[in-house]
């Protein structure tokens, strides 16, 4: 090779290096906008920081909240964590590396755990302390602890062959793929692997590796992709249980299909139930090649939850589950209802058939009777209250969407609420009096 041809390749790699490094090193953070006229443009638009998950400590004295923030230039984001009091003071970022950090939720009302590199991480409420708890092969992309601390439930993803078969081990560097069955892709990407929910103990040394996956064997995934995260499954109040969410079908049924149901995991028997549908339930036969509106999957003698069935989550109480349900198979955009099951007796009610609109989030209220939920209604997003019997009434009124509801701590008397205003991006805490529970 030309010697000179050779110094310059050499140059080139060296320099392409420095700069994937130097990509890798930025740390974006908040940027300072000043708007010359009042015009929103998207580079104002991608300038603002976005609030992702948020959560309340024990007590109700702080919130600690996810942030993104984008650079157009460099075509990515960067997830930071932040904390404040909870009446909107004292804000401040916890999180200064150039890595994303996100998910954070409260161990206790000084310990922070959250997710950087794939890995399960804790620190204290001001940032110091930070310790790496779990050490897993595959990268973890959701948690969720036990009440009681022992053990915590992991999202990760296993590789999947059922509708794009593995390549032969002899052709390394093929890129091509064999498919064979209807659900290959989702929106940006093939299904090449499926995410799988796992439970781990919590020892004195952090995470165990030793973890148990809860659906081994079977061919399906859960959370629900593409979207689906931590928010579809809860621990039962005495840690023996999770409820986790699954659409157990592949191939053209899963492509057609929204029958996606809610099911009963008991850690101590590894024994599975299904909430939605009795044990001996059989599937009418579908033409895959019609309409479901007209078939007898969606008009059948019972209610067994042939649509989305998503989100669960136990009373305070454990006498109740609650999950969000669309009535007919087939529907994406089916009126979302919210589905309360009686575990003493088995019965299902829908306690917001008087809400004719979507419940997008919800909470249960303290005292096991009454849930909070939000919802959409001429244009706007506001906090409704139901109760066991159904009777649903609005409890904010207000051009805005809130866009997440939880209770503010264990003391029931606030919510915090995530709350999009047209005329400025707010973070909200919302109250309720004793009069309005």
């Amino acid at each position: 090779m030309n010697k000179n041809v050779s110094i310059a390749i050499t140059a080139a790699l060296v320099m392409n290096g420095g700069i994937v490094n130097a990509q890798e090193a930025t740390n974006i953070g908040k940027h300072n906008i000043t708007l010359s006229k009042d015009v929103m443009t998207p580079e104002t638009l991608w300038a603002m920081g976005r609030i992702g998950s948020a959560q309340a400590s024990p007590d109700g004295n702080k919130i600690v909240y996810q942030v993104g923030y984008y650079s157009v230039k460099e075509n990515r984001g960067h997830q930071v964590i932040c904390v404040m009091d909870s009446d909107g003071q004292n804000v401040r970022q916890l999180t200064t590396s150039a890595k994303s950090e996100g998910s954070p939720v409260w161990l206790d009302n000084h310990t922070i755990a959250f997710l950087l590199d794939g890995q399960i991480w804790s620190m204290n409420s001001d940032g110091t302390n930070r310790k790496k708890l779990s050490s897993s092969d595959i990268e973890i992309e959701g948690f969720r602890f036990s009440p009681d601390g022992k053990k915590v439930l992991l999202i990760k993803s296993i590789p999947y062959y059922g509708t794009i078969k593995k390549n032969p081990s002899d052709l390394p560097k093929a890129s091509g793929r064999l498919i064979t069955d209807m659900n290959y892709r989702h929106w940006d990407h093939y299904v090449e692997t499926i995410a799988h929910p796992f439970v781990a103990e919590v020892t004195a040394n952090g995470i165990s590796k030793n973890d148990v996956d809860i659906i081994e064997g079977e061919p399906y995934e859960s959370p629900l992709a593409p979207f689906g995260g931590i928010e579809q499954f809860d621990w039962s109040k005495d840690s023996k249980q999770i409820a986790y969410t699954c659409r157990k079908k592949e191939g053209v049924k899963y492509a057609v299909s929204t029958d996606a149901d809610i099911y009963l995991y008991n850690i101590d028997t590894k024994k599975t139930v299904n909430l939605c549908k009795p044990a001996d339930y059989v599937e009418p036969e579908i033409n895959m090649t019609k309409s479901l509106r007209n078939q007898k999957v969606n008009h059948q003698n019972g209610d067994f939850n042939v649509g989305y069935d998503v989100n669960p989550k136990f009373s305070p109480d454990g006498k109740y589950i609650a999950w969000q349900s669309m009535k007919n198979d087939g529907y994406e955009s089916d009126r979302n209802r919210l589905c309360v099951y009686d575990f003493s007796t088995g019965k299902k009610t829908y306690v917001t058939e008087k809400f004719d609109s979507n419940v997008d989030d919800y909470v249960w209220a303290p005292n096991s009777k009454e849930l909070y939920f939000i919802g959409v209604w001429h244009a706007t997003v506001n906090v409704y209250q139901t109760n066991l019997k159904g009777e649903v009434k609005q409890l904010t009124d207000g051009d805005h969407n809130y866009v997440s509801i939880a209770l503010l701590g264990n003391s029931g008397k606030k919510l915090l609420g995530l709350r999009q205003k047209y005329k400025k991006c707010k973070r909200n805490i919302c109250h309720y009096t004793s009069k309005e529970r």
